[in-house]
């Protein structure tokens, strides 16, 4: 593994970036490039406990855009309630939201 620069390396005769550095590039934050690559979603390599990006893939990540993401957003309480079961709604109902059920008086 060569080092040409501070953040470049070649390997197999190919350029590739740090993750810092591809993150740089892109203009994202390292955590999202690093959750790219963990996912799967970019390529890249690991090398003694560093993962690497080629320059190709930071560069068509650049012309494309970054992969596509699920966003979560919070969820109402009638979508929460929903998704759950009879069973669950009668016993929610009962304890009237507790999570501890109602002891006799």
């Amino acid at each position: 593994m060569e080092s040409p620069s501070s953040a470049t390396f070649t390997i197999g005769g190919q350029p590739y970036l740090t993750m810092p550095e591809a993150a740089h590039r892109l203009g994202a934050s390292y955590d999202d490039v690093k959750n790219w690559v963990v996912s799967g979603k970019v390529p890249s390599v690991r090398l003694d406990g560093r993962w690497f990006v080629a320059v190709a893939d930071v560069d068509r990540l650049a012309r494309d855009g970054p992969p596509p993401t699920r966003k979560r957003g919070p969820r109402s309480r009638e979508q929460h309630m929903a998704q759950l079961s009879e069973a669950q709604k009668l016993a929610w109902a009962s304890n009237r939201g507790r999570k501890r059920p109602m002891t006799p008086e």
